[in-house]
């Protein structure tokens, strides 16, 4: 599920790279928003299956710190990037970065899989 997710997102911010017609880039834009939206959930049933029961809360709190950082050093990254070399490369360079995460993700889960076998 988290792969299909970031393939989604993929998927979504390359076809926004060839500037679509306003109704299709409404459309991707929401596919990001749903996607974003059940990246959460599914972050959220990684985490309670992983982590042990006393840490909930505190692996919790450090996961909502850390991709609210790397969310707001992201959206830095991408202006300064975006004024030396383009949005078109910015966008180019998230679609690539959203492939990459649905490989590691699919790596990543079907070893868990094979673990718990």
């Amino acid at each position: 599920m988290l792969s299909l997710l970031f393939l989604m997102d993929a998927g979504a911010v390359l076809g926004l790279l060839f500037k679509p017609p306003l109704p299709l880039g409404l459309l991707l834009v929401a596919l990001l928003g749903i996607s974003a939206i059940l990246l959460g959930v599914q972050e959220v049933v990684l985490r309670q299956a992983l982590a042990p029961d006393a840490l909930l809360g505190r692996v919790g709190g450090g996961m909502r710190f850390l991709s609210g950082s790397a969310g707001l050093l992201g959206a830095l990254l991408a202006g300064a990037v975006g004024g030396k070399v383009g949005l078109e490369e910015v966008y180019l360079g998230a679609g690539l970065g959203f492939l990459l995460l649905a490989l590691v993700a699919w790596g990543f889960l079907g070893q868990m899989e094979k673990r718990t076998r």
